[in-house]
């Protein structure tokens, strides 16, 4: 189908254009040929015309309706990546590890798996605060999850379980992943990085102080981490250290 101008001059001078609505088609000769589906009348007021009524008339030619009408539709949630990586958290059988670790903690009573999906695909699609997480939320969709029930201080509770069972994951995670890539342990490497805060707001027993920066911000405390990775560069381990440790002392 096409949109077809048609001009005819009258006796005065004046050129009437008007609008119609074609399509092709082959007669039974298998000539082309075209058929007027629908007239738009003069050109002015097509131009001058709702887009949306256009359409609706043409559909109404046809006996169809314009979908519009029936529902609204706002912007989309971002879905694709965040699915993934709950997909690949699943094959990793990080959340069963998890499911049978808050077995024995009784006083979990919220959703501790949709958190701890949600802190990752944030941590993952877009890093933020866990206050800004909340947010973030609304413009996603999580497979298995209603973001009504992720709340700031479950947040914090599900982090807690992280740091309380961080070897025992670890060594689920390694596991799985050494498994699915059949990888080996005969080779693996030490690396030591670090990261710094904007923050000035520290206890006595904070491990966040100054040290050798390896981003170049001397002025900032920071942790450092040390990552155990397979000889493909695959991390398996992690420890963190205090922001002034030496290298050579977290061997």
């Amino acid at each position: 189908m096409f949109l077809r101008k048609v001009e005819s001059k009258r006796k005065s001078g004046y050129t009437h254009t008007t609008v119609q609505l074609v399509e092709s088609y082959r007669n039974e000769e298998g000539k082309s040929r075209t058929r007027i589906l629908y007239h738009f009348g003069p050109l002015d007021k097509f131009l001058q015309a709702d887009a949306d009524k256009l359409v609706d008339s043409v559909l109404k030619m046809k006996g169809e309706v314009f979908l519009d009408h029936l529902e609204k539709f706002g912007s989309a949630k971002n879905f694709g990546d965040l699915f993934t990586i709950f997909r690949i958290l699943k094959e990793l059988k990080f959340f069963q590890e998890i499911e049978k670790i808050k077995e024995s903690e009784t006083r979990i009573e919220f959703d501790l798996v949709g958190h701890i999906n949600a802190l990752i695909s944030n941590r993952i699609n877009d890093p933020s605060s866990k206050l800004k997480l909340l947010s973030w939320l609304e413009l996603v969709y999580l497979p298995e999850l209603k973001s009504s029930g992720i709340n700031y201080n479950n947040l914090l509770r599900s982090m807690d379980f992280l740091i309380k069972h961080k070897k025992r994951l670890e060594d689920r995670l390694a596991e799985s992943v050494l498994s699915i890539f059949d990888l080996s342990l005969r080779m693996c490497f030490y690396d030591m990085t670090s990261s710094y805060f904007e923050t000035n707001n520290l206890s006595d027993s904070d491990i966040r102080c100054y040290g050798y920066s390896r981003d170049n911000r001397s002025d900032r405390v920071q942790v450092t981490i040390g990552v155990v990775m397979t000889e493909e560069g695959i991390p398996i381990a992690h420890y963190v250290f205090p922001g002034n440790t030496a290298d050579v002392s977290t061997l």
